[in-house]
């Protein structure tokens, strides 16, 4: 067989070179690619209305995410399984109490694990919310309940290692999974008297404590973190500002701009207002460095 001189190869290969990358460009652009998100309420936008209605707000994190990642990936769908009021026991072995479609009834890992093995190699990004609600019945009408803390957390320290460890192991190890962080609702305690005071401040603890846990299971399984604590400044209880006519720690003043856990009953609670949920989305943001 005759042989091409080196001078004609390497024109060959420039020729084609600019096509085949261009080639991919396009093969790129036009595949369908996933944006798994996965957690308790807070991914799916819970909030309430004025009446105390359960409202399902189109601007959480969840799909802000996804109206910016897809600019840059336009076959980008999203996949959303979170079930509010799901825990960590649950999120592994199903049950969870607020099931909006009957195929939810399924444990959400076994979902997850089951679309990440289906879609692998085309899961752009996945969001994680859990660990909350391993606490939310720990403060019946205002009081705590130290037991039920302790118990949280333990079951918290125990779950994440087994539920990041399974996504890890389904998702491959270049897939970007970031967990959230948690915020500190608890602050607002503040605003209900004197009495209330130290609870509020002594309920910082456990929140760093939870986020402790947290990023050391993420670490383990190379999970990235999503900072909820730093987004509604929870931690900045050293400087005042006024609020109500009060003068009180930042962080208690920004609990109440970043959650409805201020507003009058029936409609108030924990979960995030509107900017609030814009805070979360920009933590999401700067955990994938978008």
């Amino acid at each position: 067989m005759r042989k091409l001189p080196l001078f004609l190869l390497m024109l060959l290969v420039a020729a084609i070179g600019p096509g085949a990358a261009a080639a991919n460009a396009a093969q790129k652009k036009t595949t369908t690619s996933y944006y798994l998100s996965l957690g308790d309420s807070l991914a799916t936008g819970y909030q309430k209305d004025a009446t105390g209605a359960v409202v399902y707000s189109k601007s959480d994190y969840t799909h802000r995410l996804f109206n910016t990642a897809r600019k840059s990936t336009p076959k980008l769908k999203l996949q959303a399984l979170g079930c509010p009021g799901e825990d960590t026991t649950t999120f592994q072995a199903g049950g969870c109490p607020v099931v909006r479609k009957p195929a939810d009834a399924t444990s959400q890992l076994k979902r997850a694990v089951a679309f990440l093995k289906a879609h692998k190699g085309h899961v752009k990004y996945v969001t994680l919310a859990i660990g909350a609600n391993n606490f939310t019945k720990c403060t019946p009408n205002g009081a705590v309940d130290l037991t039920c803390v302790s118990a949280g957390q333990a079951t918290l320290k125990q779950d994440l290692p087994k539920i990041f460890a399974a996504l890890r192991k389904a998702a491959g190890k270049n897939v970007p999974i970031a967990e959230l962080a948690l915020y500190n609702p608890y602050l607002q305690f503040y605003l209900r008297g004197t009495d209330s005071r130290s609870l509020a401040l002594a309920s910082d603890g456990l929140a760093q404590a939870v986020n402790t846990d947290i990023r050391a299971a993420a670490k383990g399984s190379k999970l990235l973190i999503a900072d909820g604590y730093k987004a509604f400044d929870s931690g900045n209880l050293a400087t005042t500002t006024t609020f109500d006519g009060q003068s009180v720690p930042t962080a208690v003043a920004e609990v109440c701009t970043f959650t409805q856990m201020c507003l009058p009953a029936p409609q108030g609670n924990i979960h995030p207002t509107t900017a609030g949920y814009k805070a979360l989305y920009k933590a999401f943001l700067k955990a994938f460095k978008l």
